[in-house]
């Protein structure tokens, strides 16, 4: 489990026939790798000991967000099916976890650009640099403050491209109509004019799904249609 984490250990060799083996566990980053003369050496052994330090606190870091603790919540919304208010929240750190377990879902995927399968690292390096860019405005979905979906808008200028995904046991209730235009309104305040939504063709229920909120067909390009919404 160590390993599979990227969680370090420092070894050595105490024998000629475990260096090899002690080598090829570091060139494959299982550990970090010291010889016997560099592990007495103090300074070495500091350096290295903060390195794997530092690593571990991020992956713990990390994989600390991979759960939200609203599981039992979900189940009780689920359970009720009553209509509730929904709310748009600005994302932050600790919604990693719920975002890619969300993507990974069969209909989410199979719906974004790429669907190939979504790296634990690479989402969080993404997950953490759009949290970050002014120029996103990225937003959980939420009922009773328990996150059911994403709203994202990439803005230029005057424009936003849109993307939004909802929990597939909370779909057919409305809930994403009604995001996207809290979301719509709040980026109206910021002078955005124009909505892009890049839909597959073969997409019917996302097709219907911003033409419902009237969206208009703008163009085709390859396999994407191309949806927009003019303030």
């Amino acid at each position: 489990m160590r390993s599979y984490l990227s969680v370090n250990s420092i070894i050595t060799d105490l024998s000629n026939d475990q260096k090899d083996f002690s080598i090829e566990l570091h060139k494959a980053k299982c550990q970090s790798y010291l010889k016997i003369k560099h592990i007495t050496n103090p300074l070495i052994l500091k350096n290295t000991i903060s390195k794997v330090s530092n690593k571990n606190k991020i992956i713990k870091r990390n994989f600390s967000n991979l759960v939200d603790g609203n599981g039992l919540k979900r189940i009780k919304i689920l359970l009720n099916k009553k209509k509730r208010n929904v709310r748009i929240k600005k994302m932050g750190v600790q919604d990693s976890g719920f975002v890619y377990f969300l993507k990974l879902q069969k209909k989410v995927l199979n719906s974004a650009f790429s669907t190939k399968n979504i790296l634990l690292n690479d989402h969080l390096n993404w997950f953490y640099k759009t949290c970050l860019d002014t120029k996103i405005y990225f937003y959980k979905i939420c009922i009773d403050n328990v996150s059911i979906g994403f709203l994202r808008f990439n803005t230029i200028k005057n424009l936003s491209y849109i993307d939004i995904a909802i929990d597939e046991n909370f779909v057919n209730f409305g809930y994403a109509s009604k995001a996207l235009n809290l979301g719509i309104n709040k980026l109206k305040k910021k002078n955005i004019k124009i909505f892009i939504a890049k839909v597959k063709i073969n997409n019917l229920a996302s097709l219907n799904f911003f033409k419902k909120n009237k969206f208009k067909f703008f163009k085709s390009k390859n396999n994407f249609k191309e949806l927009r919404l003019t303030i």
